[in-house]
């Protein structure tokens, strides 16, 4: 149904946006997250070029596939407000591998395992490992230091982001994924 192209109206707050790359958004209405693509001409849809987190913004556009629910393609961007950043959940990581909680806010403890730049020179990223009770979650973080590939190996984190899902070919879940920023 998502396919369909249906026209929505979104509202909510900024938790995530590659502020260097501008990839993608993931908005949050203080229930839910809803994942973003990037408009196909990013200086026509208003506000995309310049939002930051924690903006509470408005959304017109349409909805698309996506991998566990629908991605909505913004025609138009408005900044409405500022805000605090949501109050993160708690969620079991049983319950994260479902991908009924994809795109929501969440925290997690865990220890950090490993800790790598991404191979391709051109993605700034940084990606960490992270065990957590009854799994692994991986990490992504755009604001680091090189020093954080060492220092922070075998260190007890707590993250607050929003979760992704790690799919394998042929679609299928392989894990989840934190974006930090």
């Amino acid at each position: 149904e998502g396919g369909r192209g249906y026209p929505v109206r979104l509202q909510g707050i900024v938790t995530h946006i590659d502020e260097r790359d501008d990839h993608s958004l993931i908005i949050h209405d203080g229930k839910l997250g809803q994942f973003i693509v990037p408009p196909a001409t990013p200086a026509s849809a208003g506000s995309w070029l310049t939002l930051r987190r924690g903006d509470v913004v408005e959304i017109d556009g349409r909805t698309e596939r996506g991998g566990f629910a629908p991605n909505v393609q913004p025609r138009v961007v408005r900044v409405v407000a500022t805000s605090p950043l949501p109050a993160p959940k708690r969620i079991s990581f049983g319950s994260l591998l479902t991908g009924r909680h994809d795109c929501d806010y969440i925290e997690v403890v865990g220890v950090v395992q490993r800790m790598w730049l991404s191979s391709d020179p051109s993605v700034r990223t940084l990606f960490a490992d992270v065990a957590v009770e009854d799994g692994v979650v991986r990490a992504f973080f755009w604001e680091y230091s090189p020093a954080d590939l060492k220092n922070l190996i075998d260190a007890r984190v707590r993250l607050v982001g929003n979760v992704g899902t790690i799919f394998g070919s042929p679609g299928q879940v392989r894990g989840v994924s934190l974006f930090v920023g």
